[in-house]
């Protein structure tokens, strides 16, 4: 028996004296005493030297995946989950009805493009998703909202195709779901009451610090956006069965997180807040700034203790972004296909088109064969013990650089403020 290339000891910072034992490729885990690090270690090193002395243990360190045979190669099992999840036919569909949004944030990356989606668009979306369900086969389709602001055009386009996918779900019993990023400005209980019935399982909705700071950046005539927006959450939650995340998006001016929750907490009721999540997002037009760690560490406390969800910023399901698997694909409103959404200038860089009868045709020969190929299969990512947890460059970088192998850059370090070990212990705890 051999360690695994993935083991990790972080001291927990609750003051209680111990670490965790946390194995990345397997996600399992377990507390020991800081004086038993020692020790510890040695025993994963030198496995077969205490194999007969604590068997018991021994085998929980096999079970977990911290001790492993010794013809066992870490990186072919990472290939393959990487191969099962790319080409699992749970499909997700983005649909962007527009690049309009009702706000204007001052960091957004979207150019707001005049227009919507037209009918002759709808309709072969209508189609696509006729022929995934028909034709293709697919387990699931789940349906995601983008923009700009979709609930911009909620009677015209998201729910005609909702109709739609539901009934063509239902006649072929393929299970549907529906989610939506949106700014929550527009999600009233009005349009709550309506969608209902097509399974609306997740939101991403987005604030801009605390409420001051978030009214300057996203400006309403009649009311506080903030509250607005928060007053939409709480319902949301009360009605639907689905998870809400609060995208935080910070800079070097607004991030205080005990202020942020505690003005959060006025609105959000106690018996929703198990339905919430949290995301911390610093902006990309700034850099990383000091104490930006520490006050990210203290508002995750603060979140766990209010009754909120923490979300973990590890890959779970070895791949790096949801564009890399092979049932995910963008339509835009024009009828534009993309994979990655989180570009400047999308509309310039379109990797296919929606066809009359509802098929995608990709403008690059070979495309499927070319985009799934693991932009991790490099020598820097194989030797990496974070590779599971981070699965390597973002395959933005491999379009920007037309399919072909970008040159390396480490994302390592270049996170939302926070490190790999601050969450391993977030994703301990939560499972805890």
């Amino acid at each position: 028996m051999k360690p695994s290339l993935y083991n990790f000891f972080v001291k927990n910072d609750d003051n209680t004296n111990t670490i965790v034992c946390f194995n990345a490729l397997s996600f399992n885990y377990f507390n020991t005493s800081m004086e038993r690090e020692k020790l510890l270690k040695d025993i994963i090193d030198n496995p077969d030297n205490y194999k007969d002395i604590i068997p018991s243990f021994y085998n929980k360190l096999k079970e977990g995946k911290f001790i492993i045979d010794d013809n066992i190669n870490e990186f072919d099992i990472i290939i393959n989950k990487y191969n099962e999840q790319v080409n699992i036919k749970n499909y997700k569909l983005v649909i962007m009805p527009t690049l309009q949004c009702n706000f204007r944030c001052w960091y957004c990356i979207q150019r707001h493009i005049k227009g919507r989606m037209n009918e002759n668009i709808l309709h072969r979306v209508c189609s696509h998703i006729e022929y995934m369900v028909t034709n293709q086969k697919i387990r699931s389709l789940s349906i995601e909202w983008f923009g700009g602001e979709p609930f911009l055009y909620f009677s015209e386009i998201i729910q005609p195709i909702s109709e739609f996918a539901k009934k063509i779900c239902e006649e072929n019993k393929t299970p549907f779901y529906s989610s939506a990023t949106t700014n929550g400005f527009l999600v009233t209980p009005q349009i709550v009451g309506k969608i209902k019935t097509y399974n609306f399982n997740r939101f991403q909705i987005t604030l801009d610090g605390d409420r001051e700071y978030h009214n300057k950046t996203r400006v309403s005539k009649k009311a506080s956006s903030f509250d607005t927006i928060l007053n939409n959450i709480n319902y949301i939650c009360s009605n639907l069965d689905c998870i809400v995340t609060i995208r935080v998006n910070y800079d070097d001016k607004n991030l205080n997180p005990e202020r942020i929750v505690g003005q959060i907490n006025q609105i959000i009721s106690k018996e929703c807040r198990n339905k919430i999540g949290f995301a911390f997002r610093r902006v990309w037009q700034v850099k990383p700034f000091k104490g930006e760690r520490e006050l990210l560490k203290i508002g995750s406390r603060i979140l766990r203790d209010e009754g909120y969800i923490v979300n973990v910023d590890l890959m779970q399901q070895f791949v790096p972004c949801y564009a890399s698997r092979k049932y995910y694909n963008t339509i835009s409103f024009d009828g534009s296909v993309h994979k990655c959404t989180v570009k400047e200038d999308l509309h310039k860089s379109s990797l296919g088109c929606l066809s009359e009868n509802g098929e995608i045709q990709w403008k690059i020969k070979d495309f499927e064969k070319i985009y799934y190929e693991p932009i991790f299969n490099n020598q820097q990512c194989m030797k990496c013990k974070y590779l599971p947890i981070c699965m390597g460059p973002c395959t933005r970088r491999f379009e920007e650089n037309g399919l072909k192998m970008p040159t390396f850059l480490c994302p390592i370090g270049m996170t939302n403020g926070l490190e790999f070990e601050d969450s391993i212990l977030n994703y301990c705890r939560r499972e805890h």
